[in-house]
């Protein structure tokens, strides 16, 4: 008998040690996947995530890079946020997530500078080739973000943009570049072989984590609309003035949107099909929704956008044809099927110029 419970006493001992080791492991991986996979805030969309509650900052791990989705739901948590960032982070050297230098809601300028003018205005921010390309310099970017922009014959929309991007990004902290893609005047209009072209020439220069793509007529109404990559394609451009700041339908994905460099390796990049105005954004969310990604956004009353006056473009007949049989070229149209000649590439003082000459069919609808 003694023998029976001294065995079921080493049994016992054996399974408290066992399970006590799980929970020690589970508290380690769990710690960890908070490192990488931290989340605080933002759209009913993304129901996955929690609002900040600042008088849990207590319970928060210790981490100085956040990677998911952040949004601060208003501007006291947000200088809480950042006071707990500053007073918490390990490296002190990095910028804060979130920067402090944020205010909401912001005007779009309309009135256009001369170019003189204009990179008179940022000489002391950007030497004369810089490229448009920025960083902090008093600490080290959380995201380091290349913006494409694919471009024809908008230079007023443009000059209005460098204006407003330049002041808008500099605020938030990141180390960031801007990109104009132009394709020379023989070729009918392809948005999507720009932006194509527009991320393979960018990784030429820096190692981008994250890209945003971004139509030149289009400029954010609030800051705290963060040019990051969350975890998942965030479409930033979600509501518009032109549309009523009302989401057209669910599933778009044009105008301005962040990705992470892995995830457009992943998907392929956009299609290269799509001659004429229309589609390539419809084909880039299919793209992104066969791969196992979400389509995420912030809330309205942060992805508001305005978007500068211009004549509308004639739509392409051909679309509708290419999104019906899009996912059979996933695989094979591309960025693994990309081609195209570089013209000219110049570093100028707000925007790195690359003008790109590529085939196209005979014949376009």
């Amino acid at each position: 008998m003694k023998k029976k419970y001294t065995n079921l006493f080493k049994n016992s001992l054996r399974y408290l040690i066992f399970f006590s080791s799980l929970i020690l492991l589970w508290k380690y991986a769990f710690q960890s996947h908070h490192e990488s996979k931290m989340t605080i805030s933002v759209s009913k969309s993304e129901q996955r995530n929690t609002v900040f509650d600042p008088s849990s900052q207590e319970n928060w791990p210790l981490y100085p890079k956040i990677e998911l989705p952040i949004l601060i739901n208003n501007l006291e948590n947000l200088n809480l946020f950042n006071q707990f960032l500053y007073n918490n982070s390990i490296v002190s050297s990095f910028c804060p997530f979130i920067s402090p230098f944020l205010i909401g809601k912001i005007n779009v300028n309309e009135n256009v500078l001369n170019q003189f003018d204009l990179e008179e205005k940022f000489s002391n921010e950007f030497g004369p080739v810089s490229g448009g390309h920025w960083r902090p310099k008093d600490c080290v970017a959380q995201s380091k973000v290349a913006i494409i922009v694919p471009y024809r014959d908008r230079n007023l929309h443009l000059r209005l943009f460098l204006n407003h991007m330049h002041s808008f990004l500099r605020k938030q902290l990141i180390e960031y570049a801007i990109y104009i893609i132009e394709e020379v005047a023989t070729i009918p209009f392809n948005r999507a072989v720009l932006m194509n072209i527009g991320y393979k020439e960018a990784i030429k220069d820096n190692d981008w984590d994250c890209f945003v793509f971004h139509d030149v007529d289009l400029v954010p109404e609030d800051d705290r609309n963060l040019y990051h990559c969350p975890y998942y394609p965030r479409h930033m451009s979600s509501n518009v003035n032109t549309f009523g700041y009302i989401l057209p339908y669910k599933e778009i994905l044009g105008g301005v949107t962040a990705i992470r460099r892995k995830h457009f390796e992943k998907v392929n990049g956009f299609s290269n099909s799509y001659f004429g105005w229309g589609g390539e954004d419809d084909d880039f969310a299919e793209r992104v929704l066969s791969h196992n990604l979400k389509i995420i956004r912030y809330p309205d009353y942060i992805s508001r956008y305005f978007m500068l006056a211009h004549k509308k473009d004639i739509p392409s007949k051909q679309r509708f044809n290419l999104l019906e049989s899009a996912k059979k070229r996933f695989k094979t149209d591309g960025l693994n099927s990309l081609k195209y000649q570089i013209e000219a590439k110049d570093y100028k003082r707000l925007f790195t110029w690359v003008l790109v000459s590529f085939e196209y069919p005979n014949k376009i609808d």
